[in-house]
């Protein structure tokens, strides 16, 4: 079989397993913080049961976030904006 066919047909395969699991369990952690009138968000998972992801993944990486106390103090080490509109 070409490569190419091969691929397609391991494509279709994973899919069609994966329609038949059961959805991926997640972990999610959502952390905003203020500073003067701006407002700094991030995001962290962990996916904790795999289920469908294991074969047809379609979710972001993990980004584990240390554990936070609210009003501690935090120093930024790295930043980066998106500016959406709507």
């Amino acid at each position: 079989m070409p490569p190419d066919e091969f691929n397609l047909y391991a494509m279709i395969w994973k899919r069609a397993i994966a329609s038949q699991c059961k959805s991926a369990q997640l972990r999610k952690t959502q952390v905003i913080t203020s500073s003067g009138n701006l407002l700094w968000q991030v995001l962290g998972q962990m996916i904790e049961f795999y289920g469908y992801v294991r074969y047809w993944n379609n979710l972001s990486k993990d980004s584990v976030l240390p554990a936070l106390q609210q009003g501690q103090s935090l120093t930024l080490d790295n930043a980066a904006y998106e500016k959406k509109q709507t």
